[in-house]
């Protein structure tokens, strides 16, 4: 499932495309469908351990026991930014005057803003609202992009994503190569430009 169903159902025609034959169960209307239906939900939990640079409550306070995670992440540095996850209930913004590293998902219910110095090397995203991703250096994004918005990726550098599935329009600008490994698909238009070459 996802938030609201347009991405699972992405998802199972790219299985369906690439010829894997495997069953998938679509949550119709996805989880914003199940909670309107007054279906229960476990809330989200996520750890905030300062040692691991997990975020979760919106703070890198060391904890030893879950928290409620935090409507809106946002998160600001002058230095190298490295996460280990992040996990928020409505927007996140990360902020980096450097590097910025998410080692594992950014899964955030709102928008998800990233702007960074320097190289920016996320794991995967899984966003409900709108991405936009702005390096002053280059992203690499290990594995999907999922948003049920609008995705818009600005680098000075290459860009080298894994896979996208968005909702809406995607805009993916580069001052070097582009490289898209897997599937890419968009539910508006899907805008690319590079000076480098594009694959």
């Amino acid at each position: 499932y996802c938030l609201g169903g347009k991405r699972t159902a992405q998802a199972e025609a790219a299985l369906a495309e690439l010829g894997r034959g495997r069953e998938c169960y679509i949550l119709e209307g996805g989880l914003q469908a199940w909670k309107a239906a007054g279906l229960p939900v476990e809330a989200d939990r996520a750890a905030a351990a300062e040692a691991d640079g997990q975020l979760g409550d919106g703070s890198t306070t060391n904890r030893a026991y879950p928290v409620q995670v935090a409507t809106n992440v946002t998160t600001a540095s002058g230095g190298d930014t490295s996460l280990q996850a992040v996990t928020a209930g409505a927007n996140a913004s990360l902020t980096s005057g450097a590097a910025l590293t998410v080692a594992d998902l950014l899964q955030v219910a709102g928008n998800l803003t990233t702007d960074s110095a320097g190289l920016q090397t996320l794991a995967a995203l899984d966003v409900g609202g709108s991405v936009t991703l702005v390096s002053a250096d280059g992203l690499t994004v290990d594995g999907a992009i999922e948003a049920d918005g609008d995705l818009t990726v600005t680098t000075a550098t290459a860009i080298l994503l894994a896979s996208l599935a968005v909702g809406g329009s995607a805009s993916l600008t580069t001052g070097d190569a582009l490289t898209v490994t897997g599937l890419a698909s968009a539910g508006g238009d899907l805008t690319t430009r590079s000076t480098g070459a594009q694959s």
